[in-house]
């Protein structure tokens, strides 16, 4: 998936909830060094999204239900109704 991946501590970043070991970077920096976050929140994903959006990135989301990151990328695409191959 990526080289760059910050687990769900570092999307707490976006919110109140501080991790230190990333106090020192730069909420814009680490989005735009990011292949991917995991495990995170819905409102942090629609903040991350949001920040990409307002850093003139496209933003392209999948989600299982409609969600507010969903609903704000430029595309997305949901897959709750989706089936098992």
């Amino acid at each position: 998936m990526g080289s760059n991946m910050y687990p769900s501590a570092s999307a707490s970043l976006l919110s109140n909830h501080k991790d230190e070991s990333l106090a020192d970077v730069p909420v814009e920096q680490l989005i735009e060094n990011v292949d991917a976050f995991a495990a995170v929140f819905p409102e942090q994903k629609y903040e991350i999204v949001k920040k990409l959006q307002e850093l003139k990135h496209i933003c392209r989301m999948t989600g299982d239900g409609c969600s507010p990151a969903l609903k704000r990328a430029n595309s997305g695409i949901d897959v709750a109704a989706a089936t098992d191959a």
